[in-house]
């Protein structure tokens, strides 16, 4: 349910969806622990900063990168994760 609700608001490219989908992801990770497709869905909001211009920043785009390969460690396989890498 969690992964659903935060790419819905992922891909509504705002500031304030992407600020919802960051926490929503933090928060089931806190709750249930490392998920590699939790992961690739939290780097997937920090790139749409960069990708929608709303914060054209490399920092974003290092923290996708960490979380991706936080996800590739846990599952060597995801093809999600490549796509985005």
């Amino acid at each position: 349910m969690a992964k659903t609700l935060a790419r819905y608001e992922i891909w509504k490219f705002s500031e304030e969806s992407l600020s919802r989908a960051i926490h929503l992801l933090n928060s089931t990770l806190e709750s249930i622990g490392r998920n590699e497709y939790l992961l690739v869905g939290l780097a997937t909001a920090y790139f749409q900063y960069v990708n929608a211009g709303i914060y054209p920043d490399v920092k974003h785009l290092d923290k996708a990168d960490e979380l991706i390969d936080e996800a590739l460690k846990l599952n060597p396989s995801l093809s999600k994760a490549y796509y985005l890498k």
